[in-house]
């Protein structure tokens, strides 16, 4: 592999690693301003599970599953569930899912009373829990590629040093 390519997919390897990084980052932020929101003002709440529906997952071109060799479809469950703030109904799905989940089974979760359509798990984990969790997946993910990626492009450097130095490739 000549040094450009190397080069090339070093650089490929830190946006990657940047760009996941920014991805875990902006949604754990995303989910703790929404627990933050809905801790603010909270009303707890039995909602029941009105609906589940089996949805259609489409493959994603990293979604490969080598004792898959049937190519079948992927489907996952959805919970809807009915509850009811202020003489108001709420129909919506919940954000996670349970292979326990039955129709008409009862489902603890907090409300935010000042907006109701916003609400959490009642039987989550604190949020600071899982800004931890993902910050560390995001330091594994992303320092573990950027790191990669920046050994690739010293090597690619250093291959073409020896080039010029000694006017042709040299053999690593």
């Amino acid at each position: 592999m000549n040094s450009k390519i190397k080069r090339k997919m070093g650089w490929g390897l830190i946006a990657f690693s940047a760009f996941t990084t920014l991805i875990i980052v902006v949604t754990s932020l995303h989910n703790a301003a929404v627990r933050n929101r809905v801790l603010a003002d909270p009303l707890d709440v039995t909602a029941v599970i009105v609906d589940i529906v089996r949805v259609y997952q489409q493959q994603n071109i990293n979604d490969f599953d080598f004792h898959d060799t049937h190519n079948t479809p992927r489907y996952t469950q959805r919970a809807y569930i009915a509850y009811e703030v202020d003489g108001q109904t709420f129909r919506t799905h919940l954000g996670w899912w349970n292979s326990s989940f039955r129709v008409g089974q009862p489902v603890d979760i907090i409300v935010n009373q000042s907006n109701p359509r916003e609400f959490i798990n009642a039987n989550q984990a604190p949020g600071w829990i899982g800004i931890v969790v993902m910050a560390v997946v995001a330091v594994i993910i992303g320092g573990g590629t950027m790191a990669a990626g920046i050994v690739l492009i010293q090597i690619a450097k250093r291959s073409e040093r020896s080039r010029d130095v000694f006017g042709g490739d040299i053999q690593h």
